[in-house]
């Protein structure tokens, strides 16, 4: 794992003034997986994505991303992901609904 990481999570404790048992307890991770995980002897799995995105209140993608997992985003990627938000907003909540569910199909 990169250390990129572990000191992107770091730092999101130092922010919110949290040490790794309160990030374990907020992200469901036993406190023993964050000392692996800060420790680098463990990769961090799809469970400690997700505990670490809803945590943090930090996107899966932005999680994955920091981890490396993911290539990180361009500025035509994001540009294209505001114009898809903004053209969203403007359906009716049925039709948002149907392109939820489209998407979930699609990419899960």
């Amino acid at each position: 794992m990169s250390i990129e990481f572990i000191n992107w999570i770091q730092q999101e404790l130092n922010r919110r003034n949290w040490n790794q048992l309160d990030l374990a307890k907020r992200a469901g991770i036993s406190a023993a997986g964050i000392s692996k995980l800060m420790s680098g002897d463990r990769q961090p799995g799809i469970d400690i994505i997700i505990g670490l995105s809803r945590a943090l209140n930090v996107s899966t993608d932005d999680v994955l991303r920091y981890a490396g997992l993911l290539p990180t985003a361009t500025a035509n990627d994001r540009q294209a992901s505001a114009e898809l938000c903004k053209k969203i907003e403007k359906l009716s909540e049925s039709d948002r609904q149907i392109i939820l569910a489209m998407v979930n199909r699609i990419g899960g």
